[in-house]
């Protein structure tokens, strides 16, 4: 189609990732089934990396095949739990798994993905807030997710 992959695009603006880091801000990537992996590797180690919607992997192989990439970013890779309609073929409790050994219980993220762009009459506030529920029954993890990360990451000393 002659489109530069999202690799490829970042790669071509690594100056704007390099400019985040040094602010102490943030690299927020929303991306299609199958990209993760290669986005992984284009980000400089150092810039931190906020996942949307689990990673959006077409499989949980997927996600284990970006293991070498998810490793070299350690201490500054996040994962923001939501949206799990967008990618309704999951098991989302054992992509939620494979995140928690992956990154730790510091590095999840909760977001409710409102106003669910393409998704408006498919789901509810209420229902994302379930959704999360239903990933774990560990009230103090669901507080580490919705309070206590968030302040990490947008609040950093």
């Amino acid at each position: 189609s002659g489109e530069a992959s999202p690799s490829e695009t970042l790669r071509n603006h690594l100056a704007l990732t390099e400019y985040l880091a040094a602010l102490g801000m943030h690299l927020q990537i929303h991306h299609d089934e199958g990209y993760l992996n290669e986005l992984l590797l284009a980000i400089p180690a150092g810039v931190g990396v906020v996942i949307d919607h689990f990673g959006r992997p077409e499989s949980l192989g997927e996600l284990r095949s970006c293991e070498r990439a998810i490793h070299s970013h350690q201490g500054n890779l996040w994962v923001k739990l939501s949206a799990p309609y967008r990618s309704a073929k999951l098991n989302h409790r054992d992509v939620f798994r494979f995140w928690l050994e992956a990154i730790g219980e510091t590095r999840l993220l909760w977001g409710s993905d409102w106003p669910h762009t393409r998704f408006e009459t498919a789901t509810s506030y209420a229902e994302q807030v379930q959704a999360l529920y239903d990933l774990t029954s560990d009230t103090q993890l669901i507080e580490q997710i919705l309070s206590n990360n968030p302040k990490t990451l947008y609040w950093r000393s």
